[in-house]
């Protein structure tokens, strides 16, 4: 019996595919998940690989050209965001308003509306989902009952029209939560939110506690309204030890909750080093709309060689090819036992568990190779005639001037706020501006 009490047989995929438990291709699929790792592809396996591989193919022919440029724009993070303007606005909500009188009846956003009517109609929350959906209203209203239904279930009516908070997931919850099985890598090169799962990881006592923390995870993360603007990347990671031991227990219930959230799904990566996996891809790609099919990736290999293929999408594992996390024990780095992703969702978050492609880091530890310390030296290089020959307003004006760029560029300077933990926190202003004062004469040392 499901943790919801009740039995689906028919429902659709975190990432808006769906399957069914009588589907031949179902029952066949959970039979292959048995199967021991392998390092060479069977005749079965390769069939399903070019399965897969149609299906993509597939995916992009059913599109017309315009659709196919738009979807590629959104997979790289290039797409222009939907112009929020205020007439436009108040006319969607007009509109979603008149969807959920029709469908409202007798449900959880029923109960909720009677409950605390301004909570439910508030403007940033309603616009949230509209979000979600790319201002779809009706995809809009139908996830608005899925979220104060799964919410009612998850921590009962009595927290239905409050935000949850930390202070509402018990000690099993908080165990779940830190255990990395779901954790931020980060933003990829063009800003997004990088939210990985890595299935080895996967911890509870009872699924609840799962269900509860990826709840409390996920709305946390959409906090923050550039991520609800631009969207999240996903990566599923289940490669080696990071391949789930559970055989995809819970796979229905975690289907719900993924439903429920507005999150707007930019990109999946699936990354597996099973072969046997490839029958799990075929049957997610198999039902997946054609829009989100273009923008789903499947990477096959080992640690280096899957980093390799997300590094060309300006997504960071920081893993060694052994799959140990950089510099410490990867569990630490997963998710730090401090929780400061508490926050992570707010733009007023000082703590950052994974810098972007785009920061400039200071490790202590030589030269970083990071894209924005790159970027950093690169301006550096640019501005030195200016600041070798000027008087000392124009080596402030030259150093405010790479701050600037660097920031427009969404980068931060950062250091270890606790580097046992990997935990990262910005390096003051003033400080930085030394630092950069102190590049400009090393190079010119140098010369």
């Amino acid at each position: 019996m499901s943790v919801f009490d009740q039995q689906l047989s028919s429902t659709t995929g975190c990432f808006g595919f769906g399957y069914s438990s009588e589907d031949p291709d179902y029952v066949s699929l959970t039979q292959q998940m048995n199967r021991r790792q392998d390092t060479t592809l069977s005749r079965e396996d390769e069939k399903k690989k070019k399965e897969v591989d149609d299906l993509l193919s597939d995916a992009m022919n059913e599109l017309t050209f315009e659709e196919r440029q738009r979807q590629q724009e959104v997979l790289h993070g290039v797409d222009e965001k939907i112009a929020e303007e205020a007439t436009f606005i108040h006319s969607t909500l007009h509109e979603l308003d008149n969807h959920l009188v029709r469908i409202k009846r007798g449900s959880a956003y029923e109960m909720a509306e009677r409950m605390d009517a301004a909570y439910v109609s508030a403007w940033p929350f309603r616009v949230m989902f509209l979000r979600s959906n790319q201002y779809d209203t009706r995809a809009t209203a139908d996830q608005l009952l899925r979220f104060f239904e799964v919410k009612k279930k998850l921590f009962g009516a009595e927290k239905m029209v409050k935000d949850i908070t930390l202070e509402d997931l018990n000690e099993d919850d908080r165990t779940s939560l830190s255990s990395g099985w779901l954790q931020l890598l980060g933003k990829d090169r063009s800003n997004r939110v990088v939210c990985c799962q890595f299935p080895g990881h996967r911890t509870f006592k009872d699924l609840r506690n799962e269900l509860r923390a990826k709840f409390y995870f996920m709305m946390t993360l959409l906090k923050n309204k550039e991520t609800q603007l631009r969207g999240v990347v996903h990566v599923l990671y289940a490669i080696e030890e990071f391949k789930d031991r559970t055989n995809g227990m819970g796979f229905v219930e975690n289907v719900q909750v993924a439903l429920a959230i507005p999150v707007h799904n930019a990109s999946v990566h699936l990354c597996s080093s099973d072969v046997g996996q490839y029958a799990t891809c075929y049957m997610a790609v198999k039902v997946m709309p054609a829009k989100l099919r273009s923008r789903l990736k499947v990477h096959f290999g080992s640690h280096l060689e899957c980093q390799y293929r997300l590094s060309t999408y300006g997504i960071s594992m920081q893993l060694h090819s052994s799959g140990q996390m950089m510099n410490m024990d990867h569990r630490k780095q997963l998710f730090p036992q401090a929780m400061p992703v508490t926050s992570i969702g707010s733009q007023s978050s000082s703590l950052i568990t994974q810098p972007s492609a785009n920061d400039v880091i200071y490790t202590g530890a030589g030269k970083s190779n990071n894209a924005g310390n790159q970027h950093l030296r690169t301006l550096v290089l640019k501005y030195s005639p200016a600041y070798d020959a000027g008087n000392n307003e124009t080596k402030r004006n030259g150093i405010n001037a790479i701050i600037d760029e660097i920031e427009r560029n969404g980068g931060r300077f950062l250091q270890y706020a606790n580097e046992e933990e990997s935990v990262w926190g910005p390096v003051p202003k003033e400080e930085v501006r030394l630092k950069i004062a102190q590049m400009f004469r090393n190079r010119r040392r140098r010369r």
